[in-house]
């Protein structure tokens, strides 16, 4: 199963011979996971809802790849999509010498201006 959408970078003439050499590089979901500081949960939870990256499956095993081109391209358009409240809470979430309760507190603030 293949995802396929086209990077919005391909566009612009000076970055198609960049994603045109990444094009059939495939990195792992821990890799991104570990460039992105991401947990592997919510990168399964972006898949899920079709709101992340297009990913391929590779086999019977289903494992998941993706391909450097489009990781690329995403970062070239300026952060792999929209400033979303959840985007905005996950940093919230790992913003360091703030206590849970203040963190969860700012979540909470954050979710209600937006509602």
């Amino acid at each position: 199963m293949i995802k396929v959408s086209p990077y919005e970078a391909h566009g612009v003439e000076a970055y198609r011979p960049l994603l045109a050499m990444l094009e059939s590089v495939l990195i792992t979901p821990a890799e991104l996971c570990e460039h992105w500081r991401l947990s592997a949960s919510h990168l399964c939870n972006l898949r899920r809802r079709g709101t992340g990256l297009p990913f391929i499956k590779l086999g019977d095993g289903g494992h998941i790849r993706y391909r450097l081109s489009e990781i690329a391209a995403a970062e070239i358009r300026g952060g792999a999509g929209p400033l979303t409240v959840e985007r905005v809470c996950l940093v919230l979430s790992a913003c360091e010498g703030v206590s849970l309760e203040s963190r969860a507190v700012m979540q909470e603030h954050v979710r209600n201006a937006f509602r």
